[in-house]
């Protein structure tokens, strides 16, 4: 099972406890990720649940990493929907990574 949570609306923090996270984009909206310390193996799910075209942003803690590259991943098609993962093995590929 996998936990859902209310539609994401505004800027927050994404949880360990979230695995599924439904973004409903009214405006431009930024999840945060967590520090990676200790989260190896966490994933979650993100989907936009509506047709409308506005910025969803998924920002890496400080200095850490999405794809290899500290820089914040962006999707605004209508009905986007991306799988981001947590690898935390000590090396150049520790951070998170997008499916």
């Amino acid at each position: 099972n996998y936990a859902i949570t209310g539609a994401k609306t505004g800027t927050s923090t994404l949880s360990v406890d979230e695995h599924i996270v439904i973004v409903n984009p009214a405006s431009a909206v930024t999840l945060n990720l967590p520090a990676i310390s200790g989260l190896n193996g966490t994933v979650w799910k993100i989907k936009n649940v509506t047709a409308l075209t506005n910025t969803i942003t998924i920002a890496p803690n400080g200095s850490e990493k999405i794809e290899g590259v500290a820089v914040d991943y962006t999707m605004s098609a209508p009905y986007a929907a991306i799988t981001v993962f947590c690898v935390q093995a000590g090396g150049d590929y520790d951070g998170w990574w997008v499916i």
